[in-house]
């Protein structure tokens, strides 16, 4: 099944290669990506771009996945 591009996901990965590597993945897919690679900055992608989903690193340099979820 090949995802609508009205769907988008927001990955948070303080590893570069492993944030671009996902995001060309669900790019293919026909996902729109917002990608990041710290807590802060995904909390106002999340305040601003509203993704239907995120897909989160538990460990980031400025806070931990956990906490960011709360």
């Amino acid at each position: 099944m090949v995802a609508s591009t009205s769907h988008t996901v927001l990955v948070v990965d303080n590893h570069a290669a492993d944030l671009k590597q996902l995001s060309s993945i669900l790019h293919e897919a026909n996902y729109m990506v917002l990608g990041c690679n710290c807590a802060e900055e995904a909390l106002q992608l999340v305040h601003t771009r509203s993704p239907d989903i995120i897909l989160l690193e538990v460990v980031l340099p400025d806070m931990d996945g956990l906490s960011l979820c709360k």
